[in-house]
């Protein structure tokens, strides 16, 4: 009787054993189906993020030889060199200029209920 109980005990844990390094190469498999999917996202934004860099590069270079150009044609005429220089400047996305660069804020005329208050 004590042998038999302690053979079921003894097969019982074996079967576990087995149904638990089954439930682990399962979750192994899933971690690595998942690692291999972060992986190729993770690849995915930097390609993404690398073309956009080269974007402003390119970008960087044009604005540079505009006004290289703008130096030498206006040799003396400040007018247009300002025209110029206002131009690209104002044609610039806000986050690529200095923040001494950036207009102020617009004005903009009080409601009527501030003048009511005046």
């Amino acid at each position: 009787m004590v042998l038999e109980d302690h053979l079921a005990d003894t097969w019982a844990w074996q079967v576990e054993g087995m149904a638990c390094e089954d439930t682990l190469h399962q979750s192994k498999a899933e971690q690595d189906s998942c690692k291999e999917a972060w992986d190729w996202t993770d690849q995915k934004f930097k390609a993404q993020l690398l073309a956009l860099e080269h974007k402003q590069v390119v970008a960087l270079w044009k604005q540079n030889v505009v006004i290289a150009w703008t130096v030498q044609v206006t040799d003396g005429n400040f007018q247009v060199l300002d025209t110029i220089l206002a131009l690209t400047v104002a044609f610039m996305p806000p986050a690529a200029r200095l923040l001494t660069l950036a207009p102020p804020a617009p004005w903009q005329p009080p409601t009527r209920q501030e003048q009511a208050l005046t």
